[in-house]
């Protein structure tokens, strides 16, 4: 009796002496002990507590041994100040959401179709990566005449935008999503944009809206550096295996972020961690 018992409160110290590192931080999440607001790259231990400041917050983090992790609040819990404290250790959700990394279903080289691309039913945010060029299908010509631009509603204005392009390739910048007055607007307010495409055959200019869906416009070196730090920490977990590894980080994307195509993050990212 006495054996088990220590073995239990042997348990208990490794669990309280854990470490997890935070890899995405969505709303405002503090650390207690220092009223810190938390960001990707901080560790945490089991026993720490984290202040949310909504329930909509979570933490998605990693631990070396054991894999990814999330935490999110305890809803019935608030403090007097509209607050939820979790601990840590009693709050780690593993993240179970396994997506296969394919990268034959879209045939990047000759394009992508946008339909295709940007459509998903509204059920999950499309990533789009700023300043990377999305090469599209020949079938959409792309000059002067035409052209791709995004619609939307705010605040009963109707905005149109012309997208950018390079080439045979759309370029999104975070230009396209502003308000009359060129302020920047959030992923609250772009709950619905249309991706448009004008054509001019025989000096006849036409318009439509080829698919509609949820922006969500995210930096490129941020994405980079956070794909980095989880690299480094899932090598040892997965004995170096590439395929395990681009599988954990692509899950974590779509988990985090939306709808982010895996031709796209293995040749932008990937590629250069092998």
């Amino acid at each position: 009796m006495k054996t088990g018992l220590l073995a239990f409160i042997f348990y208990l110290t490794l669990i309280q002496t854990d470490v997890y590192y935070v890899t995405f931080v969505k709303g405002i999440v503090q650390l207690e002990s220092t009223k810190k607001i938390i960001k990707p790259g901080d560790k945490i231990t089991a026993k720490d507590k984290l202040i949310f400041k909504d329930q909509a917050s979570k933490v998605s983090c990693i631990s070396p041994s054991k894999g990814r992790f999330e935490i999110r609040p305890d809803t019935e819990a608030a403090t007097k100040k509209g607050e939820w404290l979790a601990v840590i250790g009693e709050k780690l959700i593993p993240s179970s959401t396994y997506q296969r990394l394919s990268t034959r279903s879209l045939d990047v080289d000759n394009g992508y179709d946008p339909i295709n691309y940007f459509g998903n039913k509204l059920e999950k945010p499309i990533v789009i990566l700023s300043g990377i060029p999305l090469p599209v299908k020949m079938s959409y010509k792309i000059d002067a005449f035409n052209f791709f631009f995004l619609q939307y509603d705010h605040e009963g204005k109707t905005i149109v935008r012309k997208v950018g392009s390079i080439g045979q390739s759309l370029l999104f910048i975070p230009e396209l999503f502003t308000d009359s007055d060129g302020n920047m607007l959030t992923q609250e307010s772009l709950k619905k944009v249309f991706l448009c495409y004008q054509s001019n055959i025989n000096s006849i200019a036409r318009s439509k809206s080829l698919v509609e869906f949820r922006p969500l416009l995210v930096d490129r070196d941020q994405l980079a550096s956070e794909i980095s730090f989880m690299y480094n920490y899932l090598k040892p977990l997965k004995n170096n295996s590439l395929k395990d590894i681009h599988e954990e980080i692509f899950a974590h994307l779509i988990e985090n972020y939306g709808k982010i195509d895996a031709n796209l993050i293995e040749k932008e990212f990937l590629v250069q961690l092998k």
